[in-house]
């Protein structure tokens, strides 16, 4: 195509865009009479617009880091960059940092708008900061309170047992300091894979997914610096990249180890999948819990698998085990618990990949999300039997042991669980069409055919534990659908939980069972919280309680009263007065308390709720009664 074509390409999408930016200039213009009548926009300058379309986004600094930002983009535009941070019906908050960098989760035209800075050429290496002599002033000033002395000029001695804090205080700042230690020739051998006794669609995944280029650069870069995280999405690989490793690495007579997650069934999982490949040394498998039986071994190549747990207090020392090689997996590097961070200062160079990438190379598919909303408990658990009429091959996680069985029996599907014996864990989920399953197996299980993942019962405002739900559907055969059922309260509470899904690209359908979704309030400051309300809400703010009529029959009748103090007030008298307290000579505080939790009425502490007893009864004609019984107090109304 000559220079000529080129440009007059170019003059025609320009005319296209200035077309489009004039077209949207007029549609504004006719709403401009309606927005003026709302007094807190003023003026409507329509002049302005193709401004904004031209930069239709802000950048403002975060906090006192120099290496962080905030990205406003209005939500219409369907751009994800960073962390989402917040969510609102007109905007997105992006956290844009050197961890979003290293993870692909920054477009390359994007990259240029936000200014890394070169940072000190710092490592860590066998107790010691090397600095070179450029360095050493700058470096002692700033990380000084992990360093005890200077080394010559150009090393700084860490204070003892300071070294990992030391090392996450670095990549904090966005310095890598690991030292690369590259795989010995001596310590390859050539990997061979034992696959032909797979299906043709099993072995055909392994191959596709061997055969990208990234997977062969990642392994690349493993053996250039032998200490690297892999953070790729469920299903693209990780496993595989693990096995490779296992299959090529022989140090010595030194066993090779997978720390193989929290749950037993990813144990069973990763020994299963050992026999794909032949090995040249002897593999240790264990999961967190257990880290503690290999603690004293000299290892070859240490693979840590769901490696976002590492932060974790009881599992941090897994990182100071000795091994020649280590390598971390995770498809969801972020914690709650502000220790991001750590996951990377804990496993090595990270090694990340844009999720939009691998849906253009056809690796992972694109589920349908929907989000039900529901009034209450009852009508939410409706919702699920409705679901389970169309037959799918389905997993309905659901953290509550009790509320897991009871669904079991409601619906008639198995519910694996801790107590489920670990051989028949996967079986049952690959012989069922519908399975319940618990914590037990929350991540890293590898299904191929599952068509649907319901999320019912959770764990708060994780979206680390959403993304691994709604990851289950990724490597599926088909397009799968994923299913989020929360009550109005669930969702002002734990909404945040849906950021993980939604900063990856991934569009939510939100849904009312019963009409229009409703717009999710943010929490209230502290300072605006009234005193004694036991929550992040003030009165005018909290939901009112959920009453569970059925399980909780001295509940029964209970008027839904709109002022919720004096619901509270008639809740508890109802429970004083029901034949169950009566019968039994009264009800401890903690039965009381129990009842309450339930109906989502909370009291922070035992004094609390005596002390609520004790106003509401001055404040009423009924009396009160209590009696000692053993140790503990009982209560009842007359």
């Amino acid at each position: 195509m000559s220079i000529d074509e080129k440009l007059s390409q170019l003059k025609e999408l320009e005319d296209e865009i200035n077309q489009d930016i004039e077209n949207r200039r007029r549609s504004l213009k006719k709403q401009q009479q309606d927005l003026e009548e709302i007094e807190m926009f003023g003026q409507f300058d329509t002049d302005m617009v193709g401004d904004f379309f031209k930069k239709p986004y802000l950048i403002l600094p975060r906090g006192n880091k120099q290496q962080e930002w905030m990205l406003i983009v209005p939500k219409f535009f369907s751009l994800n960059v960073g962390w989402l941070l917040q969510s609102t019906p007109s905007y997105n908050v992006f956290i844009v940092n050197k961890y979003a960098e290293y993870l692909g989760a920054v477009p390359k035209e994007f990259s240029k708008l936000f200014k890394f800075k070169p940072q000190l050429p710092l490592k860590v290496m066998n107790g010691m900061m090397l600095t070179g002599e450029d360095h050493q002033d700058a470096a002692w000033e700033r990380y000084k309170k992990h360093l005890t002395r200077r080394e010559g000029s150009d090393k700084i001695k860490i204070k003892k047992g300071k070294s990992f804090e030391l090392i996450a205080a670095l990549i904090d700042d966005g310095i890598l300091p690991f030292m690369r230690k590259p795989v010995q020739k001596e310590h390859k051998v050539k990997a061979e894979w034992n696959i032909e006794h797979m299906d043709e669609d099993a072995k055909d995944n392994i191959l596709k997914r061997m055969g990208m280029p990234f997977f062969g650069d990642a392994f690349k870069q493993f053996e250039k610096t032998g200490a690297v995280g892999i953070f790729w999405a469920t299903g693209v690989g990780k496993t595989l990249i693990g096995l490779e490793a296992l299959s090529t690495i022989k140090v010595d007579d030194r066993p090779n180890v997978v720390i193989s997650g929290t749950s037993a069934a990813l144990k069973k999982q990763w020994e299963d999948r050992l026999s794909s490949v032949t090995l040249p040394a002897p593999v240790i498998v264990v999961p967190f819990q257990s880290w503690h039986k290999i603690k004293d071994l000299d290892i070859g190549v240490l693979v840590i698998d769901e490696c976002h747990h590492l932060p974790a207090n009881s599992f941090s020392k897994i990182a100071t085990m000795r091994a020649e090689y280590r390598m971390g997996l995770s498809a969801t590097p972020y914690r709650e618990d502000g220790r991001s961070d750590y996951i990377f200062a804990l496993t090595g160079f990270p090694v990340g990949l844009d999720w939009r990438v691998l849906i253009e190379l056809g690796l992972i598919t694109e589920p349908e999300i929907t989000l039900y909303l529901c009034s209450n408990y009852n009508q939410k658990r409706a919702k699920l039997g409705e679901l389970l009429l169309d037959v799918k091959k389905t997993l309905i996680y659901c953290f509550s042991i009790e509320l897991g069985k009871s669904l079991s029996k409601e619906f008639n599907i198995p519910f694996v669980y801790g107590d489920t014996p670990v051989k028949e864990r996967l079986q049952i989920i690959k012989q069922s069409n519908q399975t319940i399953v618990s914590a037990a197996m929350g991540e890293g299980i590898s299904v191929r055919d599952i068509e649907r993942t319901v999320t019912y019962n959770f764990l708060f405002g994780s979206r680390m534990e959403e993304t691994q739900f709604f990851g289950r559907l990724l490597h599926g055969k088909e397009k799968g659908r994923h299913v989020i059922l929360m009550t109005d309260d669930e969702y002002e509470k734990y909404g945040k939980r849906l950021y993980g899904i939604q900063e990856k690209g991934f569009k939510i359908q939100v849904v009312r069972i019963g009409g229009s979704a409703p717009k999710r309030r943010e929490p209230v400051s502290k300072s605006k919280i009234r005193k004694g309300t036991g929550g992040h809400y003030t009165k005018e703010q909290r939901p009112m309680p959920v009453i569970y009529k059925d399980e909780h029959p001295m509940a029964t009748n209970m008027p839904l009263l709109d002022d919720r103090d004096l619901f509270n007030r008639e809740m508890m008298i109802k429970i004083l007065q029901s034949a169950h307290s009566t019968t039994q000579g009264g009800l401890a505080i903690g039965d009381i308390r129990a009842v309450l939790d339930h109906s989502n009425i909370k009291y922070g502490s035992y004094s609390r709720l005596k002390d609520a007893i004790r106003t509401y009864y001055n404040n009423s004609d009924r009396k009160i009664a209590r009696r000692k019984d053993g140790n503990k107090m009982r209560y009842y109304a007359t």
